[in-house]
């Protein structure tokens, strides 16, 4: 495969690594959440810094996405990278709800049980996004998006024992709802990191796979 860093866009690449690892270092401060740690004010901190990377990023390129004054190949890096950009700072989106979700529901005790196997499965995910990216390897990419198949699983089953707790009394009502919620807000982060493999997948390749999964 000819690599797109032939095509002088080793700066585009750079601004997606450089978001990719600051959104990275986010989830990790959310995990620390869940587990106790005192990281809220840390976390705004980091969704404000990629916020501003977004919008800079588009400001850059736009321009010279609506010039079309570039090769083909070269447009469509940048229109996707600005996808790829929006899909993560809605992500950090996402993580916003779940720690509004958490505050309420802070001292259940099942929490960082219950979540732990998610964050697992999303740090899975980042890392072989990351790694397949590096190496513009569209093959293992598929594999990524397939892989999002063991969130969806994963959050259909506690959401039925969720469910059933609550209907049996074991549950707090209010705890219960905002668990479900917390879940559907991490399965979307699963759906954002699927809709990125995606876009890469299309960047390497020109192939849009989105729609024929």
């Amino acid at each position: 495969m000819k690599s797109f860093r032939d095509q002088k866009t080793a700066i585009v690449m750079d601004s997606l690594t450089e978001i990719y690892d600051d959104y990275f270092h986010m989830l990790h401060l959310l995990q620390d959440f869940i587990n106790g740690k005192d990281t809220v004010e840390e976390i705004y901190r980091f969704q404000k810094v990629i916020i501003k990377k977004q919008v800079n990023f588009d400001q850059e390129n736009l321009v010279v996405v609506l010039s079309k004054k570039k090769k083909k190949k070269i447009l469509r890096l940048l229109l996707i990278s600005m996808r790829v950009f929006s899909d993560i700072e809605r992500s950090c989106d996402r993580m916003i709800e779940i720690i509004n979700l958490i505050l309420p529901i802070q001292d259940y005790p099942a929490l960082p049980e219950l979540l732990e196997p998610f964050f697992q499965h999303i740090f899975i995910m980042l890392e072989r996004l990351n790694k397949y990216v590096q190496e513009e390897n569209s093959k293992e990419l598929l594999k990524v998006i397939q892989y999002d198949n063991v969130i969806d699983q994963l959050r259909t089953e506690n959401h039925e024992k969720i469910s059933e707790d609550m209907l049996s009394g074991k549950l707090n009502i209010d705890i219960g709802v905002n668990l479900i919620l917390i879940l559907s807000s991490i399965e979307r982060i699963g759906d954002r990191l699927v809709n990125m493999a995606e876009d890469f997948y299309y960047i390497f390749t020109g192939d849009d796979i989105r729609y024929n999964q």
